[in-house]
């Protein structure tokens, strides 16, 4: 599902901005530009989940499928595509919406609400998340008060409880 986000006038920051420009190059052209005539502004349009998360699209380079909440880095590989992240990594892109298969093509949460795979120690509301430390837990999240873990790890926080493994909500920083 994609929204339009808007304000009370029916155009974003952007979007007004973007106005603006039009505007000038209007007057100092008189309306027209390199490939004929300025076009007024189109509304942006930015693709976020149901839960509130901003996405972008990508293949799963993987060999297997990758369960929601999984989180993955951007593929050294493959253009367009994202694989499993290893535990310990530094390097996460983002949170997997929704189940998908080898070669297909997933939404990837990059910010905001989603649902992320916790490892067997659970997650606490409250608490930041980070790549999980345990092995053999590639793909799934760890929790842990700031105290316990340094800055560069911190993915985001905890929205809600769960005690052992399974998908928790959570809010992705970036």
């Amino acid at each position: 599902m994609i929204y339009t986000l808007k304000n009370k006038t029916g155009l974003n920051t952007v979007d007004k901005a973007i106005a603006e420009i039009y505007r000038i190059l209007n007057s100092i052209s008189g309306g027209t530009g390199a490939s004929g005539s300025w076009s007024s502004v189109t509304p942006a349009v930015y693709p976020i989940t149901v839960e509130g998360g901003f996405y972008v699209t990508g293949k799963n380079g993987n060999g297997f499928t990758l369960p929601k909440g999984t989180l993955v880095k951007v593929s050294t590989v493959e253009d367009g595509a994202f694989i499993i992240a290893e535990e310990e990594d530094y390097n996460i892109a983002g949170v997997i919406y929704d189940r998908v298969a080898p070669g297909k093509i997933a939404k990837v949460v990059i910010f905001g609400a989603v649902d992320v795979m916790f490892n067997a120690s659970g997650a606490t509301k409250g608490h930041y998340f980070h790549m999980s430390k345990i092995s053999d837990t590639a793909g799934t999240a760890q929790s842990a008060s700031i105290d316990r873990i340094d800055m560069l790890r911190i993915l985001g926080w905890v929205w809600e409880s769960r005690s052992g493994s399974g998908l928790a909500r959570c809010i992705l920083k970036r």
